[in-house]
């Protein structure tokens, strides 16, 4: 099978998911600093679902990132290298202008925590108690337990056990949530983070990948169809009720991992059968997504402030205003994708690929075994 170079449909699914998150963003900007009318539905949570996206396309690309890679102590230290320079350095960036921020004026930060931060846990996404500076880390925080865990498939087992390792990783979040509840152990927050349900959208991810490269592309278009309508279900259910609002667990998984991992497998079969997408542009706010979510807020955050002073009341002024902001907010993404996380992310990699052929030697040379043991 020959597989498109660049996957058109996950930066389309990228871009879905951003516009998600900013939308569930300006809806609170607007219950903010707004007058009535609104324009967004009051119970406008859907955006939540983003993450949710974002968690199961992960796993997809995680293992189209890999393959042929495993028992390889070059590939394995290559592939945790390349995802740390992937949001480290540019979230880097932002959280220092939001300690900036912090040490000018703490109350505008973390308010809901009492504006207490722990810096340490902030800048190396470590688990806390507290939400990062830049409160949109929390999904990063995730990002490099998933790393942490890939790379360490990478240097133990064979590419053709994979299948089993997410396995046994799927069953321990059941056995780790079982073991936190008897031993109290469930409000550390590194445990919470190994044994939190959304751990099962990037596996799911990673199994809509298998499936993908393994040419089953049999159940397409059910897949497709039957992940929208569970989806927009989702969607209608967050709408009308606080039903799964404050939990992330579970319920969660099911309500938008589930359906999400249908829709990517449905979208990347067709592509991969050389059915044509057209992106309508969102594969470019796909490219941007990252640079789009670490700036979102923050921005979305002064133009609210300002609207806050200037607006009147109506529904065209707010409509006008949050019109704006969202423009303004994929506009300035655009920009700082093309214009710093791309030469840095560039830049970051080219720096550390002779460090660590150097370190490590042939990435083609394979991890060697112990005498005796095998495969």
């Amino acid at each position: 099978m020959n597989s498109p170079q660049k996957i058109v449909s996950i930066q389309v699914l990228r871009g879905i998911a951003i516009l998600l998150i900013v939308f569930f963003h300006l809806q609170l900007i607007e219950v903010k600093y707004g007058r009535a009318p609104d324009v967004l539905p009051a119970r406008s949570v859907n955006g939540s679902g983003g993450p949710d996206l974002f968690f199961v396309i992960s796993g997809f690309a995680t293992v189209m990132m890999t393959r042929g890679k495993f028992r390889s102590r070059f590939a394995a230290l290559a592939f945790l290298y390349n995802r740390f320079t992937r949001f480290y350095p540019l979230y880097w960036v932002y959280s220092l202008l939001a300690l900036g921020v912090y040490l000018y004026n703490p109350t505008l930060v973390n308010a809901a925590q009492g504006n207490q931060v722990d810096l340490l846990a902030s800048f190396l996404l470590l688990p806390s108690h507290l939400l990062p500076l830049l409160n949109v880390g929390w999904f990063l925080i995730y990002q490099v337990y998933f790393a942490l865990v890939f790379t360490l498939f990478l240097l133990v087992l064979p590419e053709q056990r994979l299948g089993m390792g997410l396995a046994i990783w799927s069953g321990w979040i059941g056995v780790g949530q079982w073991i936190g509840a008897v031993a109290h152990w469930s409000a550390d927050p590194t445990f919470a983070i190994i044994t939190n349900p959304v751990t099962l959208e990037f596996i799911a991810g990673c199994v809509v990948a298998k499936i993908i490269y393994a040419k089953f592309f049999r159940f397409r278009r059910l897949a497709l169809g039957a992940g929208i309508a569970l989806v927009v279900t989702a969607f209608a259910v967050f709408h009308v009720t606080t039903l799964f609002l404050e939990e992330y667990d579970w319920a969660r998984v099911v309500a938008f991992g589930v359906p999400f991992a249908l829709i990517l497998y449905g979208m990347i079969a067709r592509e991969f059968e050389h059915k044509r997408l057209r992106p309508f542009g969102l594969d470019q706010i796909g490219d941007a997504s990252f640079s789009i979510y670490l700036a979102h807020i923050p921005l979305l955050t002064l133009c609210g402030r300002l609207w806050s002073r200037v607006e009147t009341p109506g529904f065209v002024g707010n409509f006008l205003a949050l019109s704006g902001m969202l423009l303004g907010a994929l506009l300035f993404g655009l920009a700082n994708y093309r214009w710093l996380e791309r030469p840095l992310l560039e830049k970051t990699r080219a720096w550390g690929k002779p460090i660590l052929r150097r370190w490590f030697g042939d990435p083609a040379r394979p991890i060697q075994s112990p005498p005796g043991a095998g495969e």
